[in-house]
C-alpha cells in the first residue's frame, strides 16, 4: 500500500510540475521538496527574454565591369621557300668541226704567221708508201716541212691520200722516217691534219716530185 501511494503521489507532483501556474497540491504523507523546482521556474518566468531579431542580408548590386576586349597577337613567321629558283643554264660553247684540225691550226697561228704551201714540183718522180706526222718545233713557223729518208733538202713533195685523193705540197727538210720500212713520209701534225685526222696515225699517201 505504501508503496502505491508513492507512485501516485510522483505522478501528481509531475502533473504540477508541468504547469507551474496552476496550484500545488502536497498531500501530507510525501515528502517531496518542491523548492527549488519553483526557485528555478520563478527565476525563468522573471528573466527578461532576448528576441532574435531576423536576419537581413544587404547585398549591394554593382553593375558588372564593362567586358574587355582582348586584340588577337597576329605573328608572322617569315617561312623560306621550297621551291628552288631555277639556275641559268650555261651557254654552250660553239663545238669546232674537227678537234685535230682545229688544234692544229691553233698551235701555228698563235706562234706567228704560217707560211704558204710551196708550188708543186716537176712531178717526174713517184713513190708509194705509208705517212705519218711528227712534231717539231720549228713547224709552228713552217708546217710544210716534211722528212724523208733519201729526198734532197729543198725537195717539193706532193703528197696524196690515196683513201680520200686530197693532196698538199711539203718541202724535204728533215730526215726520216725511222719507226718502220714501210713509211716513206713523215708529216707536221698540222700538214697530216689537212690529209686526214691525226687519230689514224698512219695513212697510205702516193709521192710525187
Amino acid at each position: 500500500m505504501v508503496c502505491a501511494a508513492l507512485v501516485v503521489v510522483s505522478l501528481a507532483a509531475l502533473r504540477n510540475s508541468k504547469t507551474p501556474e496552476g496550484p500545488v497540491e502536497l498531500t501530507s504523507s510525501a515528502r517531496v521538496d518542491f523548492s527549488t523546482r519553483l526557485a528555478a521556474a520563478r527565476a525563468s518566468r522573471g528573466e527578461k527574454r532576448v528576441y532574435l531579431a531576423p536576419a537581413t542580408t544587404t547585398s549591394t548590386t554593382e553593375p558588372p565591369p564593362p567586358p574587355t576586349t582582348v586584340k588577337p597577337r597576329v605573328i608572322v613567321r617569315k617561312t623560306t621557300p621550297t621551291t628552288a629558283k631555277p639556275k641559268p643554264a650555261p651557254a654552250a660553247k660553239p663545238k669546232p668541226a674537227s678537234s685535230s684540225s682545229s688544234s692544229a691550226t691553233a698551235s701555228t697561228s698563235s706562234s706567228g704567221p704560217v707560211r704558204p704551201m710551196p708550188a708543186a714540183g716537176p712531178n717526174t718522180s713517184h713513190q708509194d708508201g705509208k705517212a705519218s706526222y711528227y712534231e717539231a718545233s720549228y713547224h709552228a713557223q713552217n708546217p710544210w716541212i716534211c722528212a724523208h729518208r733519201t729526198l734532197p733538202m729543198g725537195t717539193v713533195v706532193t703528197v696524196t691520200n690515196v683513201a680520200t685523193g686530197k693532196s698538199i705540197t711539203c718541202e724535204v727538210g728533215d730526215r726520216g722516217p725511222y719507226a718502220g720500212q714501210d713509211r716513206i713520209l713523215d708529216l707536221s701534225k698540222y700538214a697530216f691534219s689537212q690529209l686526214a685526222n691525226p687519230s689514224s696515225g698512219v695513212i697510205s699517201v702516193h709521192l710525187s716530185w
